[in-house]
């Protein structure tokens, strides 16, 4: 959960900036995943509302925690921090290739639609990053569990 967590604000963050410069609203891209409950419409919105920004957040989050198992799982012997952090950039490659070219269109992510391509690179990037962050601060967390520090 903290791992994929970490992972879901980072690609938002970088998607939501990817999305304004595209389209000049910060949200389009969260809303357009929403796609999977209100069709093609969603990927149109470009204002916040909880019928669009919300479900479209908690369907990204939701996707990168399951990512984050594959991930997790990977990493849990803690590999040298260069296989850590090539293991999170073919987890995100993985969540690429699945999200676009392996399940339909209707259950991609759908904020491609509202950035460049170079947005949706560093989109997935900053997921493989947020991968990296998450499982260091789960880390750290446990070091400090078993030392009896908080």
């Amino acid at each position: 959960m903290v791992i994929g967590s970490v992972a879901s604000v980072a690609s938002t963050v970088t998607l939501s900036l990817a999305s304004h410069r595209a389209t000049g609203s910060a949200v389009s891209g969260t809303n357009a995943t929403s796609h999977w409950l209100w069709g093609r419409p969603a990927q149109h919105r470009r204002q916040a509302t909880l019928r669009h920004t919300v479900p479209g957040y908690l369907i990204h989050h939701a996707c990168s925690i399951f990512w984050a198992l594959f991930f997790e799982r990977a990493t849990a012997h803690k590999p040298p921090p260069a296989r850590m952090a090539t293991t999170a950039a073919v987890t995100a490659a993985m969540a690429y290739v699945v999200d676009y070219h392996v399940i339909p269109s209707r259950l991609n992510p759908g904020f491609e639609q509202r950035m460049t391509g170079t947005g949706l690179l560093a989109t997935f990037a900053s997921f493989a990053a947020g991968l990296l962050a998450g499982r260091r601060l789960l880390d750290r967390g446990a070091g400090s569990a078993r030392s009896g520090h908080d």
